[in-house]
């Protein structure tokens, strides 16, 4: 777990630090070395509505948390999983310690694993949950435009078994009706026999195309996107 090289900012009023008095450095390895929290002037957030768009129903401890569960995918192994995971427990600790009366309960709520633990920190702000994939569907219009489409197409990083549970791509197949739907994504984790639960006519996925991950090299994303699109194209016609 590297060290970041920058400090946790006091932006929303809270700064952290070690036993020594030292502001800590924003890193999961710093996690465990909170020793004490400072509250400086907290910008007023009266009659402010903290709104979390999030499609991930996972607690932030545990072994459905977010180390346990988002860890492997950015590179965390066992010992890093471990390690994350009890430093985020010693910072529910602390932030009760800080005056946080129902910070273990929310450590537990769903979605507060949600983007690494960014979930948690809203849900200490008082935050409101919405579903991110209606919520930004909604904004677009996406009820009122599909109905003058003939076909849907949607994507997301990995098609996998949270996908499943509410992500995007299942969040459009719901409001599609009877559209065909047409998902592009980076790789994809779910066998042909279970397109039909998110209604998928087809599947493209990067990974079908180049044997090298391209997740790391924009411009080859790019090219492969403009490969499947034309692809979808003439399967349309």
């Amino acid at each position: 777990m590297p060290v970041a090289d920058y400090r946790w900012p006091g932006e929303l009023g809270y700064s952290f630090r070690d036993a020594d008095g030292r502001q800590l450095y924003g890193s999961g390895r710093a996690l465990a070395l909170i020793h004490s929290i400072h509250r400086t002037d907290l910008p007023e957030l009266a009659g402010t509505e903290l709104v979390v768009a999030s499609d991930v129903h996972n607690a932030l401890l545990g072994a459905h948390g977010a180390p346990a569960v988002f860890g492997p995918q950015k590179g965390a192994g066992p010992d890093d999983i471990a390690a994350l995971d009890e430093g985020l427990e010693h910072f529910v600790a602390k932030m009760a310690e800080a005056g946080f009366a129902d910070a273990a309960a929310l450590a537990g709520h769903d979605g507060a694993g949600s983007a690494s633990g960014i979930g948690y920190a809203c849900l200490l702000l008082g935050a409101k949950q919405v579903s991110g994939a209606d919520y930004f569907l909604d904004l677009l219009g996406f009820n009122a435009r599909k109905d003058s489409c003939d076909v849907v197409i949607t994507g997301e990083g990995s098609i996998d078994k949270q996908t499943l549970s509410g992500k995007l791509p299942a969040a459009v197949a719901r409001r599609s009706g009877s559209l065909p739907i047409i998902a592009v994504a980076g790789r994809s984790l779910l066998s042909r026999e279970r397109w039909s639960e998110l209604a998928l006519t087809r599947v493209y996925t990067l990974a079908e195309y180049i044997d090298r991950d391209s997740s790391r090299e924009p411009e080859l994303s790019a090219a492969l996107l403009q490969r499947i699109g034309k692809d979808i194209g003439t399967s349309l016609l």
